[in-house]
């Protein structure tokens, strides 16, 4: 956010300089705090998926053992 050029608007608006100077030092403190960047939402996709293949291949491991397990063996 260009907040020199957001409160110059605010001023050809009408808002005095204060009230303009204030409200954008306002809106930019609140677009800064907590809010997740396309970096933090890439980071936060790619664990997503790491951990969604892990658990598959748990979930695959699991059912080979089951069957493993349950199949009745063939003896020679």
């Amino acid at each position: 956010m260009n907040t020199l050029q957001a409160a110059h608007d605010l001023e050809n608006a009408g808002f005095p300089t204060e009230q303009a100077e204030a409200l954008t030092n306002v809106l930019h403190e609140a677009l800064q705090s907590d809010v997740a960047t396309k970096a933090d939402l890439n980071e936060l996709e790619a664990k997503i998926l790491k951990l969604m293949v892990g658990q598959t291949l748990t979930i695959v491991a699991l059912v080979f053992a089951l069957l493993k397990f349950m199949l009745p063996q063939a003896t020679p």
